[in-house]
Order: structure tokens, then C-alpha cells, then sequence
């Protein structure tokens, strides 16, 4: 069951980088300045958080959603710079993929069909 949940929190964050990205960049918080800043951010909390006396548990779901948060300001990036429907699709796909596959979950035939709908009709939703 822990896998689903890991599964449902890595959609989510990608899915909602197709309607945060635009509205970020119609209102000028979207630039490869901050983005950077973020990046520097994210490293820093993560290296305090690796010297923190923190017990394992919460020091792994921490360390979870800080290399979830990492990933997405790549993920951002690069979906910015992505042209088509298509290269949204696969960017997308290939970085659910990477972070399901760097902790060990491996998605039943289900579950990657309804990662597959969940990103397409976004990417539709979006597309509108």
C-alpha cells in the first residue's frame, strides 16, 4: 500500500505542474533565476536534514519529498522548454518513471494505464 501512495504523491506533483507553469509564468514568478534559487534551496535543506539528528522515519519521508521537490524544479524546466503535446507526454512519463524506479516501486499494468490517462488528460486539460 505504501507504493500507492508514493505512486499517487509523485502524479500529483507532476500533474500540477501542467496549470502551476503557466499561471507561474503569466505572473513572472517563472524565471531561471529563482528557479536556480529553489534548486540551492532544496540542496541546503536536504544536507541539514542529512546532519539532523531526526529518527529514520521521518528522515526518510523528509528526504522523500525534498528529492521529489528537487526532481519537479528539473521536471519545471524542462517542461517550459518542451514544444509539443508529445515531448510533454514522454517528459512526463520519464520522470514519473525515474522517481518511482529510485524507490524500488515498481507500478502493476494498472497502475501505469492510469499513470498514462491521469498525465494524457492533463496534458488535454491543459492544452485548452
Amino acid at each position: 500500500m505504501n507504493e500507492l501512495y508514493i505512486i499517487v504523491a509523485v502524479l500529483a506533483v507532476i500533474v500540477a505542474g501542467f496549470f502551476v507553469i503557466p499561471f507561474a509564468k503569466k505572473k513572472g514568478w517563472f524565471t531561471k533565476k529563482r528557479i536556480d534559487g529553489v534548486e540551492k534551496a532544496l540542496q541546503v535543506a536536504d544536507l541539514i536534514l542529512q546532519v539532523s539528528n531526526i529518527d529514520a522515519l521521518n528522515k526518510q519521508k523528509s528526504t522523500f519529498a525534498l528529492d521529489i521537490a528537487s526532481t519537479v524544479v528539473h521536471y519545471v524546466d524542462k517542461l517550459d522548454n518542451a514544444q509539443s503535446k508529445d515531448d510533454k507526454m514522454t517528459l512526463s512519463l520519464k520522470i514519473v518513471d525515474n522517481i518511482l524506479e529510485k524507490y524500488g516501486v515498481k507500478p502493476s499494468i494498472q497502475e501505469q494505464q492510469l499513470i498514462n490517462i491521469v498525465i494524457a488528460e492533463c496534458l488535454n486539460i491543459a492544452q485548452k
